[in-house]
C-alpha cells in the first residue's frame, strides 16, 4: 500500500514537469502578437502558433499580450481538433478562481484578417482573429510575458 501511495505522489509530478517542458519548447516556436502585427497580412490565411494571455471575456475568448497592448485577437476554437487536456484543465481550474481567467497559453490556428471599415487600409480598420484554434499548452505561471 505504501508503494502505491508513493507512486501516486511521484507520477503527477512527472506529468506536470513534462507539461512544463512542452510549454517551454512550444513557447520558443510560437509568435507573439507584436511579431504578427508587425506585418499581419504576411500571416493572413496561414496556420500559425501564437502565445499570449488567454482572457475570457463575456462573449468571446481573447489572446492578449501586455507587451503589445494595442492588439488582441479573438480566438475561435476548432470543434474538431484535439486540445491539450492538461492545458484545458488548467484553464478550467483558473476560471473557477476568476471568471475572466488570465493564463499564459499557446494556440495554433488560422490567422484571419477581415476589414470592418470599407475603403480603409490602415491596420486599425481590420479585425484580426485566430480561427479553428487548437489549445496546445498552458502555464500556471503569470510572471512576465507568456
Amino acid at each position: 500500500m505504501r508503494g502505491f501511495i508513493l507512486l501516486f505522489m511521484v507520477v503527477p509530478g512527472c506529468v506536470i514537469n513534462d507539461h512544463g517542458q512542452r510549454y517551454s519548447s512550444l513557447r520558443q516556436e510560437a509568435k507573439t502578437l507584436c511579431e504578427v502585427m508587425a506585418d499581419p497580412h504576411a500571416y493572413e490565411g496561414r496556420r500559425i502558433m501564437m502565445k499570449g494571455l488567454y482572457v475570457q471575456e463575456v462573449h468571446q475568448r481573447v489572446l492578449y499580450d501586455a507587451g503589445c497592448p494595442k492588439w488582441e485577437f479573438r480566438v475561435g476554437h476548432s470543434l474538431t481538433a484535439k486540445e491539450d487536456r492538461a492545458a484545458a484543465r488548467m484553464i478550467d481550474h483558473a476560471a473557477k478562481k476568476d471568471i475572466s481567467v488570465s493564463i499564459p497559453v499557446i494556440y495554433a490556428g488560422i490567422f484571419t484578417v477581415k476589414p470592418f471599415i470599407i475603403g480603409c487600409s490602415d491596420r486599425d480598420c481590420y479585425h484580426y482573429s485566430l480561427e479553428e484554434a487548437q489549445l496546445l499548452a498552458a502555464s500556471p505561471r503569470r510572471n512576465g510575458l507568456p
